[in-house]
């Protein structure tokens, strides 16, 4: 739990640039102002959103617009320019690096400059820069109604979408959660991979296959689930596909108890088949699920039992690389001689489409609307290329 005096920084002008510099110059009680200003100005409703005005101080209030099914991502502005770090983000739980709303796409350009590209003209904007860091490593974003939420080496900021409120929430969490999670090195381990925000809290997955929980309210963490390969929310749980893909479990956010829905856990036995991913579509979940030696099918959970079968994705086991989650879309790698193709299905419309990527192309980070991000041949690169998809 947070105690005592956390140095702090709100600095409300914009630089020449456009960009909000956070630097450690004030200090102020963490624990009494965590939820001041930023909790009554900034809500969960994604209508509206805090226009620049607010950075005087002169809050105003607009409308937001729905964008138009032209402003796709890929023709906002040119992606092969950008520089989006890979900072080894886990699709398996939060969506991308690059996130959106119905007005805006955020992303971190060479890691620590938070650009915001308006949909409706392409116009984009520095709202916020991190300082001092490193080569090869970068932001990450979580993004809830007008809630932006932005971690770096363990820190984590909330500020409004046009920069301003800006509020660290939570430092040293590398360190914190060597003591909270079991078997957790500091020095190794720890570091978040993927964030969420849902019902008030933000939830953090970690590169030891954990997700932590931190309470917005009083600052605390709390571990809410161990060995998790894959997670979702719905209703007052937290649906998980675990690290060894044997079983799917059930974890009551308000007890923290566990129970398992599919499968069982490991028995020492060897393994006929098991879970992949599990996500949420239209208040749906939805898994992906293999028999050995067989290509992943896609099933529709059913409390009760029963699930459906809906989809079963093509090609042979030796051909098949691996499936990962974008949205309400399932997208699978595959190495079929002598190019390298990926399938995508559409939960909501039920369509699937194959498309060829690049020579270089090794494996995917995540996809964002029409527009794949992936690593490059050889492994290595600072930052990630991309690949648009074609109608």
């Amino acid at each position: 739990m947070l105690n005592g005096w956390k140095k702090i920084v709100l600095l409300f002008g914009v630089l020449l640039m456009g960009c909000t510099s956070v630097k450690e110059s004030r200090t102020f009680d963490d624990n009494a102002q965590r939820e001041n200003t930023i909790s009554e100005s900034i809500t969960d409703n994604p209508t509206y959103y805090m226009t620049s005005s607010a950075i005087t101080g002169n809050a105003v209030m607009d409308t937001d617009t729905t964008a138009t099914d032209d402003n796709k991502l890929s023709a906002l502005i040119n992606w092969k320019k950008v520089k989006v770090a890979d900072i080894g983000f886990c699709p398996r739980f939060a969506e991308s690096t690059v996130v959106q709303n119905d007005r805006y796409v955020f992303y971190p350009e060479e890691g620590n400059k938070i650009i915001r590209i308006e949909k409706s003209n392409g116009e984009s904007q520095c709202i916020f820069e991190l300082q001092d860091v490193k080569e090869g490593t970068g932001a990450q974003l979580c993004l809830s109604g007008n809630k932006l939420f932005i971690e770096y080496e363990g820190t984590i900021y909330r500020c409004s979408v046009d920069g301003s409120y800006v509020k660290k929430i939570a430092d040293d969490t590398k360190e914190r959660f060597a003591s909270l999670i079991e078997n957790c090195s500091q020095k190794d381990e720890g570091m978040i991979q993927g964030m969420k925000y849902y019902k008030g809290n933000l939830y953090l997955f970690t590169d030891y296959y954990s997700i932590v929980k931190l309470d917005l309210k009083n600052g605390e963490f709390v571990e809410m689930a161990k060995e998790v390969d894959s997670a979702c929310f719905y209703g007052s749980a937290l649906y998980c596909v675990d690290v060894y893909d044997q079983y799917l479990c059930k974890i009551n956010l308000g007890t923290g108890k566990e129970t398992v829905v599919r499968g069982k856990k490991r028995t020492g036995q060897e393994q006929k088949q098991y879970y992949d991913q599990i996500m949420v579509v239209d208040n749906q979940i939805y898994y992906t699920y293999y028999k050995k030696g067989c290509v992943p099918s896609l099933y529709k959970y059913n409390e009760k039992g029963d699930d459906e079968e809906i989809f079963t994705f093509q090609g042979s086991k030796s051909d098949f690389r691996v499936a990962q989650v974008s949205g309400d879309r399932i997208i699978a790698e595959y190495d079929f001689h002598p190019n390298r193709q990926v399938q995508i299905y559409d939960i909501r419309s039920g369509k699937s489409t194959t498309t060829s990527v690049p020579e270089d192309f090794e494996t995917m980070a995540f996809m964002v609307d029409d527009v794949i991000f992936y690593n490059r041949k050889p492994l290595g690169d600072l930052y990630l290329s991309v690949h648009f998809l074609k109608e």
